[in-house]
């Protein structure tokens, strides 16, 4: 997969990034253990009137595809820290049932949470407080699951995302939650940095003005997904154009909750948004629960998960200024084309 930086007309490529690895077709076998299926709610509510829906989750991942997952250190009612991942499709955060007992958290009474496959009734549990970075919040009840499914101590949902912004720095392995963005800093770009504006409420940012493969299709990031997906209705758009793409194979995806959904794998030649182009890209075709969640069952839409994030030094969504700013690596192993052009922020 590679990243082309590009003016607003696309007329040029200022720097072009081709990251190493395997062909598309030899990561078919990584695909199916390599998503982190975002679950759903069931519609039945808690008492409160809101529902409970749970974070992204892949069961059991491997040693090595914990070490690469970023995770941020979070204070539980004032212990700590634990290990946290940051999951920007979820709507609340989660946290593992044997951290949970640890800590003697106050139980409350289950709820069904919907996975990509299967419902699962889990309690919930009462935290005080839970802070990270600079973000406190407090008064929460948040639903448990196994922790050897999560891979974590916990998941930050939208519940605590919403208003701050998170920074994915995958060249230094970090990830943190820190305050929004002022008006000026906003303002200030510099020449390896392209800002994609978002629109959307209630921390569900996505962006319209997206192209895949010439079909407009609705982009938004999970950073609980391992890899990118697309909806069906996108796919059907794509295979009404001159050169479709073809599925080249069909994976298993299995969710925290249990149970497995089929998805067809194939390769997108080009995804692109405002200022930046992303190329030759493999992505899983499913019908993902978290797109109805979005509203995007219907229409083309694109799930952009962390291994078109990881194509980047370091990814930073700001839910209150409702942009995301995308860092291009300024040196990489990988082949580079500079070209000498200016170009505008996306």
């Amino acid at each position: 997969m590679g990243v082309d930086i590009q003016t607003p007309d696309a007329a040029w490529s200022r720097r072009r990034f081709i990251a190493n690895g395997l062909l598309p077709v030899l990561l078919v076998p990584q695909l199916s253990r390599a998503l982190t299926a975002t679950a759903m709610p069931h519609s039945s509510a808690r008492p409160g009137g809101h529902n409970a829906p749970p974070p992204g989750g892949l069961a059991g991942p491997s040693g090595k595809e914990q070490a690469a997952r970023l995770t941020t250190p979070v204070y539980v009612t004032g212990h700590g820290p634990y290990r946290f991942l940051v999951d920007t499709g979820a709507e609340r955060s989660v946290l593992a049932a044997e951290l949970a007992s640890r800590l003697a958290l106050p139980r409350c009474p289950p709820v069904l949470l919907q996975g990509i496959i299967l419902a699962q009734k889990t309690p919930e549990v009462e935290v005080a407080q839970l802070a990270t970075g600079g973000v406190i919040c407090t008064d929460l009840r948040v639903p448990i699951l196994s922790g050897a499914m999560l891979g974590a101590d916990g998941y930050l949902g939208l519940d605590v995302l919403n208003g701050h912004r998170v920074v994915f720095d995958f060249k230094r392995h970090a990830l943190r939650i820190e305050k929004p963005q002022g008006f000026f800093s906003a303002l200030w770009g510099e020449d390896d940095q392209i800002r994609v504006r978002a629109q959307g409420e209630s921390g569900r940012l996505r962006s319209t003005d997206c192209y895949v493969d010439g079909v407009r299709a609705t982009a938004f990031i999970d950073s609980g997904a391992q890899v990118s997906v697309c909806n069906p209705p996108l796919y059907a758009a794509l295979q009404q154009r001159k050169s479709p793409p073809i599925s080249l194979a069909t994976v298993e995806l299995s969710g925290v909750t249990g149970g497995t959904i089929a998805g067809s794998v194939t390769v997108i030649d080009t995804i692109r948004l405002p200022g930046l182009a992303l190329t030759v890209t493999p992505v899983v075709i499913a019908d993902l629960r978290v797109f109805a969640l979005w509203g995007l069952s219907r229409r083309p839409a694109i799930l952009i998960g962390m291994n078109c994030l990881r194509a980047f030094s370091s990814v930073s969504i700001d839910y209150a200024r409702k942009d995301v700013l995308f860092r291009i690596p300024s040196a990489a192993t990988s082949p580079m084309e500079l070209a000498q052009t200016d170009s505008g922020l996306g």
